[in-house]
C-alpha cells in the first residue's frame, strides 16, 4: 500500500488548528524533533515526525515554559521525551505504575513459557530420551531389538 504523505498540525485543546503558525526555535535533525512556539498563542511545543504504512504526519504536544527552557538547555532530556511520546508515553499513567503492571505482566508471560517448555521437554524424554542431553544417564538404556529370523 502506499504511503500518503501530508503533515497534519495536530495540537490538543486548540480548535483552530488551519491558522496557527508553529515556529521552530530548536531542530534536531539527527534525532528528527524539533521545539518552538505557536505564534498565536505563545504555547510552546515540542514536534517529530511519524510515520506507519498508512501515512506520514508530525506530532505536535504542547509543554509548559519550564520543560521548554530545559529543552533548550538539554537536548537529552528532550530526546528523552520524545522517545517516550514516539512509543505512546501520552497516556496519563505514573511510571511506577506502569512499571508495576509491565513486570507482572512479563512475569506472567514468563510463567507461561515455562509451563510450555516443561511440558514439551517431558513429552520429548518420554518419547526419545536420547534427544535430551541432561536426560541420557538418568534413564534406563535403550536396547535395540531385532526379530528372529523366520526359518
Amino acid at each position: 500500500m502506499p504511503v500518503i504523505r501530508y503533515r497534519a498540525r495536530c495540537y490538543a485543546g486548540l480548535p483552530d488548528v488551519v491558522s496557527m503558525k508553529f515556529n521552530d526555535v530548536l531542530v534536531n535533525k539527527a534525532e528528527r524533533f524539533s521545539i518552538g512556539i505557536e505564534e498565536a498563542s505563545g504555547r510552546c511545543y515540542v514536534s517529530f515526525p511519524v510515520r506507519n504504512e498508512y501515512a506520514e504526519y508530525e506530532e505536535y504536544y504542547e509543554i509548559d515554559r519550564a520543560r521548554f527552557t530545559q529543552f533548550q538547555r538539554d537536548a537529552a532530556a528532550a530526546l528523552a521525551f520524545v522517545g517516550l511520546y514516539a512509543v505512546g508515553g501520552a497516556a496519563p499513567i505514573p511510571l511506577a505504575q506502569l512499571a508495576a503492571f509491565m513486570t507482572g505482566w512479563h512475569v506472567l508471560i514468563g510463567l507461561g513459557e515455562a509451563a510450555i517448555t516443561v511440558l514439551a521437554v517431558s513429552s520429548v524424554v518420554a518419547a526419545r530420551p536420547d534427544l535430551v542431553h541432561g536426560a541420557r544417564g538418568r534413564l534406563p538404556a535403550l536396547e535395540l531389538r531385532t526379530p528372529e529370523p523366520v526359518a
